[in-house]
């Protein structure tokens, strides 16, 4: 399964510490293999995330690109990914 979290990755902001151990968590205990990718909103990859099979929406704000992080979230909604 790919993973793409959509924000800001900062290694000292701890709900992104803690966001990456929970993905690993709830990998291991559901037995499923997670590969997670934080996207930044200012990251061109944001435009096409057709490859994912589910988003996050990072904890922590502002985001770089508010326009592009409502229009992740607009594709999420209208293709019904999780």
């Amino acid at each position: 399964m790919k993973l793409a979290i959509i924000g800001e990755f900062d290694a000292e902001f701890e709900p992104h510490a803690h966001t990456n151990a929970a993905v690993s968590h709830s990998a291991a205990m559901l037995g499923v293999n997670v590969q997670a990718d934080w996207i930044s909103t200012s990251d061109d990859r944001i435009g096409d995330l057709t490859e994912f099979d589910a988003l996050w929406f990072a904890p922590g704000s502002p985001y770089k690109d508010l326009a592009r992080t409502l229009n992740a979230i607009t594709y999420a909604r209208e293709n019904r990914v999780p």
